[in-house]
């Protein structure tokens, strides 16, 4: 299995199938993760500030390839999170065959719609699974470095990213707390991203 773009978070039911446009598919944040990390990537270590351009425009194919390189054991998160989601699912079916609040029409068109979106589902899973794995790299490769701050422009779901960086940030063994500055310059608007020790009592 590989990673591609399927849709936001789907919602099954006897009824139907509703689509939430509020949570997107991770797929759709792995290129300005990647972006990130690829800007990271030098070996110049005597300027203090560096300067990455962030029109970078990656193919599906580039993905894919940046994925495997940042995610050396990419193949295990994908078998294993199909393993487990196909469990999940494999539960519902279950549940919903043994649901006596369902009649008979109403359970076999719920089964019928599970069954049309099970590949969905289990695609928008493993994308997760490979986001987060991208947003730790990310986050371990502003630790080794000591970044000090990121500066982005407020587009390409830069935001997004960093959102999710911050989380893991907050949640290491040695945390680092971070926070997010939005600022105008012209008529551009940029996020500056603060890494910093978390200071405990």
């Amino acid at each position: 299995m590989t990673i591609k773009y399927v849709g936001p978070r789907v919602t099954i039911s006897r009824h139907g199938v509703d689509f939430n446009q509020n949570q997107e598919d991770k797929y759709r944040y792995l290129a300005p993760a990647l972006e990130l990390l690829e800007s990271l990537n030098y070996d110049d270590e005597t300027h203090r500030t560096h300067h990455y351009n962030a029109d970078l425009s990656l193919s599906a194919n580039e993905i894919e390839v940046l994925v495997k390189q940042y995610c050396p054991d990419f193949d295990h998160i994908v078998s294993e999170t199909v393993e487990k989601e196909q469990a999940e699912l494999d539960d519902e079916v279950k549940r919903i065959k043994a649901n006596t609040q369902l009649c008979d029409i109403e359970r076999e068109a719920y089964l019928k719609n599970h069954t049309m979106m099970h590949d969905y589902i289990v695609q928008r899973t493993v994308n997760a699974h490979v986001y987060y794995c991208i947003v730790h790299a990310l986050a371990e490769r502003l630790k080794s470095q000591h970044i000090d701050y990121l500066i982005v422009p407020m587009w390409k779901n830069f935001a997004h990213v960093l959102h999710s960086v911050h989380g893991v940030l907050l949640n290491q063994n040695m945390p680092l707390d971070s926070t997010g500055q939005i600022f105008t310059e012209g008529d551009k608007m940029f996020l500056k991203f603060n890494v910093k020790e978390l200071v405990t009592d």
